[in-house]
Formats: structure tokens, C-alpha cells, sequence
């Protein structure tokens, strides 16, 4: 069966939803629609979160296209009812959004993990290493999602597994194995940053709260889910170390689950041991860790290739030199120059 698409059939996926909820535009400002609101609300609602996503699963239930996408079909469908039909005829809209709405976001929530459950014991029947549960996830939900989907529920996924699930210390690392957390006191700026932000958070919440209690929970809500980000990111670190792949000839490089990017050891043009700043106006140069002027480095990678550094929620940015911190610089140096000679 061919799953390709032509332009054509691309067209058509597209244009599908898009015609229907133009149509719906249309007949809700004719008189028909006027004289016949109740029933014609209720079609039109219909048709928008029930027909269309039918429809437009139909079309592409035999293509390349993920069949998850339907979920996005009918989460747009909606909101276009929302936008679309008076607020008084929104009854039905309502019930939907109250009872269905959750049922999708658990639907895809589940689908990912599957996913990755699936993927996991793929890897597992490979190799005798446990798989990197960050790489599993992301990999899953790149083949279940679309790309700014993908990320950003990979990274939400992950706050919570390193900040609330996963508390099994790394006892020990393999030779091929490098920490970047242990010497260069990372985790005392990181930890008498979240102190301070603690000790702001009740600050703010008083004061806001004198004019809004719910803008007070609001701003804090947002407070203590940054710190779990935070805390999130001070846990994975540990466990996932910079890598030398000698078997695959790679240098997986990590920090935490924001940051990562797999070099292919031949691309390697030479190594700086060096802490020297990055220059304002280098934009070839970035470094691998996210914290900016908090963090620090201690070699720079110079490359023949612009390669892409994954960031959280699937940023990307490209670099022709990185920055990175290896506690074992020495020992990493000498292992990659190995390969390089």
C-alpha cells in the first residue's frame, strides 16, 4: 500500500478541516441559521469535533502521517466552534470540553508512554545497558507527535520522572562514563539559587495576595513548577553522564535532560583545554550548558561540521564550537585524541 504523499493529498489533509470550519463560518451568519439556532448549533458542533476529525482520520489512516495528528484535529476543531458560534449557543460545545477534552489529553498522555514502554524494551533487547529513559522518551514521543509538540511534552514528561519518580542514586560510571557536576560547584549555585527563590516566593505571594489572591497562587504556581524544573535538572545530571561511544565512534554530550548532542568523533577538528569566555560577538561558539554566566567550562570543541544542539521543549541551535565541562577533562581529552589520531 503506498504511504507516500503527493503534493496533492497533502493539499487535501490540509484543506479538509480547514473548508469545514470555513463552511461553519459561513452558515452560522445566514438567516437559516437564525431561524433554526438550536438544532443548527448542535449540527455545527457536530460536525466541527466529531465529523471533521472522523473524516480527516479516513484520510490518512493509510498514509505516513501520525495518528495521533487527530487529537490536534479535533483540539483545533474546538476551539474554532469556541470562536465560531454565539455564546449562547454553545450547550453542547460545553459538555464536550467538560467530558471529552479530558479524555484526549489522557488518551495522548498514555499513547506517549506506551511509546516509550515500547521503545524502551526495543532498546533493552539490543544491548545489555539500561536505555537513557530521556532518550527512550524523546524518541517516543518524536514518532507519536509532531516536532513542537514533541519536545515539549518529552521535557514536561521529564520534570516530573527526575523531580518526583526516579530517586535511584547512580552508585557508579563506567570507564567510557564522564560526570560535569562534581568540581566545578554547580550544584551550590543551583541550590542557593532555588533558596533565594524560595524565600522570594513567599515575599511575592504576601504581596500580591493583598490585591489577588488568585493572581497570588497563579504567580506561585509558577514559581514552585520552575524550582521543580530546577531540582529536575540537579537530579538527571547525575545520571546522565557525558558518554564516549567507542563502539558507535560517538561523543554523546548531556547536561541533565536540557541540554544534548551526539558528535560522531571524525567530525572533531581539535580540543581547547581552556575557560576562556565566549567573545560577545562569536556566534559560532555556544555552550552546552543552558545556565549562562551560572555555569562555567573547561574545554571547547572545535568542529569541521555545524551540528545542532538540543535544548529543552526541542529548541535547536546551531554551533560550529562548543563549550563543555568535563570533570575528567584531562582523561576525556586523551581518550577522544586516541580516536582522532
Amino acid at each position: 500500500m503506498d504511504t507516500k504523499l503527493t503534493l496533492n493529498y497533502r493539499l487535501l489533509i490540509i484543506g479538509f478541516p480547514l473548508a469545514m470550519i470555513l463552511g461553519m463560518v459561513a452558515l452560522v451568519n445566514t438567516e437559516m441559521y437564525q431561524s433554526n439556532t438550536s438544532v443548527l448549533a448542535n449540527a455545527i458542533t457536530l460536525d466541527l469535533v466529531l465529523t471533521t476529525p472522523i473524516i480527516y482520520f479516513l484520510l490518512i489512516r493509510h498514509k505516513a502521517v501520525p495518528k495521533i495528528t487527530v487529537a490536534t484535529v479535533f483540539v483545533l476543531s474546538m476551539i474554532s466552534a469556541s470562536y465560531i458560534l454565539p455564546v449562547e449557543d454553545q450547550n453542547l460545545l460545553e459538555f464536550v470540553k467538560t467530558f471529552a477534552l479530558p479524555v484526549i489529553e489522557l488518551g495522548i498522555v498514555g499513547y506517549v508512554l506506551y511509546k516509550t514502554i515500547t521503545i524502551y524494551r526495543e532498546f533493552k533487547s539490543h544491548t545489555e545497558i539500561a536505555p537513557d529513559f530521556f532518550d527512550v522518551l524523546y524518541t517516543a514521543t518524536c514518532k507519536a507527535l509532531p516536532a513542537p509538540v514533541s519536545g515539549l511534552l518529552a521535557t514536561e514528561i521529564a520534570v516530573v520522572y527526575y523531580s518526583l519518580i526516579n530517586w535511584k542514586k547512580k552508585k557508579s560510571y563506567e570507564h567510557n562514563e564522564y560526570t560535569y557536576h562534581t568540581k566545578n560547584g554547580i550544584f551550590s549555585v543551583i541550590y542557593a539559587f532555588m533558596g533565594l527563590a524560595i524565600v522570594e516566593l513567599v515575599a511575592v505571594h504576601m504581596l500580591i495576595a493583598k490585591y489577588s489572591h488568585m493572581w497570588a497562587w497563579i504567580a506561585s504556581g509558577l514559581t514552585i513548577y520552575s524550582l521543580l524544573q530546577i531540582f529536575a535538572l540537579v537530579k538527571s545530571m547525575s545520571r546522565r553522564p557525558i558518554i564516549l561511544d567507542h563502539e558507535n565512534n560517538r561523543l554523546r554530550l548531556r547536561y541533565g535532560f536540557f541540554s544534548q548532542v551526539d558528535i560522531n568523533l571524525d567530525q572533531i577538528k581539535k580540543i581547547e583545554l581552556s575557560r576562556k569566555s565566549i567573545a560577545e560577538d562569536d556566534n559560532e561558539t555556544i555552550s552546552l550548558s543552558p545556565l549562562g554566566l551560572l555555569d562555567s567550562h573547561n574545554m571547547v570543541l572545535h568542529l569541521h561540521e555545524e551540528h545542532i544542539l538540543m535544548g529543552l521543549y526541542g529548541r535547536k541551535n546551531k554551533f560550529m564550537n562548543l563549550t563543555i565541562y568535563a570533570d575528567e577533562r584531562e582523561r576525556l581529552n586523551a581518550e577522544i585524541l586516541k580516536h582522532l589520531q
